[in-house]
């Protein structure tokens, strides 16, 4: 396996990362309301279904790649888990608990239950385990770890490719600037309802030095004394 093989093999592997990375911190920020409810929700069927591409692929490349003793076995605890729960039976209708596999195949991939709703038959009882998804997640990392240390130990002059394993920097800090955005946002509705209020003009301007909003307030004059030109400014903080 060449360093061009393997590196388009992981851009997979770097997919999931960045839809994990953002899970953990749409779960960080808090953020609310339906859009963001409806973003998350669509990243983690989006991380599952990267999860579950990751798999079959390693499944079959595995004729043409050399991953090494260890990792092999590490490739069959990530298939274990990955289908925990799994029955062929159509008949089986008890899911709770079971692996990405199952889930993506009951839910995620085919609308099962839709099916069996419209059909009006029995309906699967289908939940996925967290921590199972966390637990594979962690083993796939593993994978990728040594896949690489075999053929580093292998081939140490012609294989410089160590892999990141942790969290996308750059998601995380498109989130932080986001959630700043959100809160500068909120603080402008702030001001702008007590200038509304106050019935009096305001400016609100951004010192993007400072991070803070800079507010220039107008004072009203008497109603017989307005016109153009003819407010006085204050600047405040």
């Amino acid at each position: 396996m060449n360093e061009a093989r393997w590196t388009e093999f992981l851009q997979h592997f770097w997919t999931i990362l960045s839809y994990w990375e953002a899970l953990q911190c749409f779960r960080a920020q808090g953020l609310k309301g339906s859009f963001f409810g409806i973003a998350s929700f669509a990243c983690r069927n989006m991380f599952l279904l990267s999860v579950a591409k990751f798999v079959e692929l390693c499944t079959k490349t595995e004729t043409g790649v050399e991953f090494g003793p260890t990792a092999t076995k590490t490739l069959l605890a990530i298939r274990d888990l990955y289908n925990k729960g799994a029955n062929k039976n159509s008949a089986h209708l008890d899911f709770e608990g079971c692996g990405v596999g199952p889930f993506r195949d009951k839910a995620l991939g085919h609308p099962l239950n839709s099916i069996k709703v419209v059909l009006e038959k029995a309906q699967y009882k289908i939940s996925l385990d967290w921590k199972n998804v966390e637990d594979l997640l962690a083993l796939i990392k593993r994978f990728v770890d040594e896949v690489e240390r075999h053929h580093e130990e292998k081939d140490p002059n012609h294989w410089p490719l160590n892999t990141y394993l942790e969290g996308m920097i750059d998601i995380r800090d498109d989130f932080s600037d986001l959630q700043i955005a959100l809160d500068h946002a909120a603080e402008y509705q702030r001001l702008l309802r007590e200038s509304l209020l106050a019935m009096g003009d305001m400016t609100i301007r951004m010192n993007y030095q400072t991070h803070e909003l800079e507010i220039v307030k107008s004072v009203a004059p008497a109603a017989d004394e307005r016109k153009p030109g003819g407010l006085q400014e204050e600047r405040a903080r």
